[in-house]
């Protein structure tokens, strides 16, 4: 019975302490910024990328700032090369910058619902990346340097403008495993 209790303590704190490591807005956050682990923002009025606040998060894994109204990235993110879930879906951006490849840990990007025209060539060096949804922004064309990302196995891709592209292309790209979403423009 004793080590039943004990369990049953153990497991509470575990959780406590995990979900402390979760914050919803940023003045909190930034109160104890080494203890975040997962920073999730929706409809903060940001416009900018709050780089300076994000540097002091070192422990940061996950961070959504989803229809935070940002317009723009900053080129340098290696403050936040630990991270292996990033979402800036909804917003205004229209750049991703190069300095997205060194963001070698991330396993989901989500940058949907954005005004992106192109992505950058840097970012087929996230070779961890498992799901990649750019559903609803102006892409034109897709590489086929997406073969380079071999766990990718979610690309979303609805939404765009995207030159015909067939799923049999995609599939040569991509490896048949991948999941793909349908989009005006591809032919899948």
């Amino acid at each position: 019975m004793m080590r039943l209790l004990l369990l049953s303590f153990l497991f509470i704190s575990v959780r406590l302490i995990a979900q402390d490591s979760v914050f919803f807005d940023l003045k909190s956050a930034l109160e104890n910024p080494v203890a975040v682990k997962e920073l999730k923002l929706k409809k903060e009025r940001l416009d900018a990328f709050p780089s300076d606040q994000l540097e002091r998060m070192v422990n940061l894994k996950s961070l959504t700032l989803k229809q935070c109204e940002i317009k723009s990235l900053p080129s340098d993110l290696s403050f936040l090369s630990e991270l292996e879930y990033l979402d800036l879906s909804a917003n205004q951006i229209t750049e991703i910058p190069s300095g997205i490849g060194v963001l070698v840990n991330l396993k989901f990007l989500d940058l949907s619902s954005n005004e992106i025209k192109q992505l950058p060539s840097s970012i087929y060096s996230l070779l961890n990346i498992e799901a990649l949804v750019l559903y609803a922004n102006s892409l034109e064309d897709l590489s086929p340097r997406l073969a380079e990302m071999k766990k990718l196995n979610l690309l979303d891709v609805r939404g765009n403008q995207l030159k015909l592209i067939s799923k049999k292309e995609l599939k040569t790209w991509l490896g048949s495993e991948v999941n793909l979403k349908k989009s005006s423009g591809c032919n899948c």
